[in-house]
């Protein structure tokens, strides 16, 4: 069964509970089943640990509403990112005690990424070893995973500004052997359309490709619109990117280029939440998007 559901916008809520209260009633007047939530709209962790006293504020906020939540986990947090492991690991670990707290069973996070320092290459110094650097995260993500058995972990396929030399999530068959290496039940993929179809340079044929291989090892999708023209993530937002069509623009379902109802239709034999992740100025469109997904999933 899939249930549909829409992202917080955490730069809009910026910890405020009352706003977070008025996002949470616009999307149940949207007819969403489910949001995910994301951490650092919230000011539940701090410094790297749980503030306990804002935690049972914000679980207050959350009980009013009859959602499925599901927890995005801050997108700078990087497994790939040796000087700040350390942080890194104690800001899942409190957001695994969050999750628990609030009754959320499912985290998403963004694959690692390593971009080869230029100071590197003109000093002539060997990079890092891939595998090495791959094999580490897998080793991280796997214990986490083995600490809290009762939560699906899902990695999603993050979309970098420039192209990293070093991630998981470079493509569809790297996410997959990072999925067989970790081999826990309760270790999936994310697949975020948008973000392939803006890694595939809006190549259709390309995105429901990827799709089709990945979504047997999916637990959990992010959808979302935009014109597959390729710039650095959210560099849109303040600028020009909504006008020109550049970058991960978030937009309403059927306002870009990305072919919806062919990628909607690979989802026929998929069970759980497709989450939407339509930018808050266009919070009008909620309601419009989803229902057109729920009709093409009761279509197929």
């Amino acid at each position: 069964m899939i249930k549909i559901g829409q992202s917080m916008h955490p730069n809009w809520v910026n910890g405020d509970l009352i706003k977070l209260d008025e996002e949470l009633r616009l999307f149940n007047k949207a007819g969403a089943e489910c949001c995910e939530l994301v951490l650092q709209g919230l000011d539940v962790v701090i410094g790297a640990r749980v503030i306990e006293q804002r935690m049972r504020a914000v679980i207050d906020v959350l009980r009013r509403h009859d959602f499925v939540y599901t927890l995005h986990l801050p997108h700078g947090l990087n497994l790939l990112d040796a000087e700040n492991l350390e942080v890194n690991m104690r800001v899942f670990r409190a957001a695994i005690d969050f999750a628990r707290a609030a009754g959320i069973s499912l985290l998403n996070h963004h694959a690692g990424m390593y971009k080869i320092d230029d100071k590197i290459k003109l000093d002539g110094k060997a990079p890092p070893d891939s595998n090495t650097m791959i094999k580490n995260e897998i080793e991280q993500v796997k214990s986490l995973a083995q600490e809290a058995p009762d939560i699906i972990f899902c990695m999603e396929n993050a979309l970098f500004g420039t192209d990293p030399e070093i991630s998981a999530a470079a493509g569809a068959d790297s996410m997959i052997e990072f999925y067989k290496q970790v081999d826990l039940p309760n270790f999936k993929l994310t697949f975020d359309i948008g973000h392939s179809y803006l890694w595939n340079k809006g190549d259709n044929s390309a995105l429901l490709g990827d799709m089709a291989k990945l979504l047997p090892y999916v637990g959990h999708i992010h959808l979302h619109d935009n014109c597959g023209v390729r710039v650095g993530m959210r560099a849109a937002f303040g600028g020009n990117g909504i006008v020109t069509g550049g970058g991960d623009i978030h937009l309403p379902l059927g306002w870009g280029n990305l072919p919806i109802i062919d990628a909607l239709a690979l989802t026929k034999d998929y069970e759980g939440i497709i989450n939407l992740e339509i930018e808050q100025r266009f919070k009008e469109y909620y309601g419009q998007c989803i229902a057109f997904v729920r009709e093409q999933i009761a279509s197929m």
